[in-house]
């Protein structure tokens, strides 16, 4: 298989996966980087194309990588999807790596935010909302819990990190390209789960229900908050349900990110007990 070779860094195809990078506001929102075959793969193996439009515009990969088994099985599958794969030097690759380690390939995708419409929801859905949530490493792996709870949907409001930085992609560990993430705020999330007849949940640490005393078998959207402030007073108070996470010991809170796993753990096991 032929490639066309890039070694400067001034290529306009490198400039632009290093804007994708740095996520500069003149650049597409809906641009992304996919760094090593991982991630590229889950991208490929996406259960939720249809609903979240996917799509890979190109490929940067190294001699290295080119020599391994593995990469030439990869490859083959990369050629269905895009003709746009560029050989680079090692520097390059590094240059546009978000990590110290570069695994030899980068993909640059493009996705669609679907609507709340979009969602194909379970006959009980479980939905996982966040709010503005700043940590991309807490985010990714809410995402990831969410996926592996068989969730039907992230919903992002606004304040929340950027859902495609590569930080926040590598800790859903590929979980990104398995439920659909959808962008709203809270009076269009109100008007659907009403119409849905979807209750909205919060989980705080003061709330006067504790998770496991509380009926969680109802279609559910659930608001997991900031680290630093925890969920809005203003949902607070659109909410139908306030839960907590009872504490033993002595630590203050749990990591909002082992608070959703805990929460959506229990949800799963109320509903599995029942059904």
């Amino acid at each position: 298989m032929h490639f066309r070779k890039i070694t400067a860094l001034s290529n306009s195809k490198i400039r632009g996966a290093l804007e994708i990078k740095k996520r500069r506001k003149k650049h597409s929102p809906h641009a992304f980087l996919l760094e090593g075959p991982h991630l590229i793969e889950m991208y490929l193996q996406s259960r939720c194309k249809p609903v979240t439009e996917f799509r890979l515009a190109k490929v940067f990969l190294t001699a290295d990588f080119l020599r391994k088994k593995s990469g030439q099985k990869l490859l083959k599958d990369l050629s269905h999807e895009t003709d746009e794969i560029f050989e680079v030097t090692n520097t390059i690759l590094s240059q546009i790596s978000d990590t110290e380690t570069p695994q030899g390939i980068i993909a640059v995708g493009s996705y669609r935010s679907p609507a709340l419409s979009d969602l194909r929801l379970k006959e009980i859905p479980l939905l996982v909302v966040i709010d503005q949530i700043q940590d991309p490493g807490n985010l990714g792996t809410i995402i990831r819990t969410a996926d592996a709870c068989g969730s039907d949907g992230i919903i992002l409001f606004p304040g929340t990190c950027d859902v495609f930085t590569p930080k926040t992609i590598r800790a859903t560990a590929g979980s990104i390209f398995n439920i659909p993430v959808v962008n709203t705020d809270l009076n269009t999330l109100k008007d659907w789960a009403q119409k849905k007849r979807i209750s909205i949940a919060v989980a705080a640490a003061r709330a006067a229900l504790s998770v496991y005393t509380t009926d969680l078998t109802q279609p559910l959207a659930v608001v997991f908050g900031s680290e630093a402030h925890g969920v809005s007073t203003r949902i607070r108070q659109a909410s139908s349900l306030s839960l907590h996470i009872p504490i033993y010991g002595k630590a203050e809170s749990l990591n909002v990110a082992s608070a959703a796993a805990v929460v959506l753990y229990e949800t799963l096991r109320q509903r599995n007990r029942v059904l």
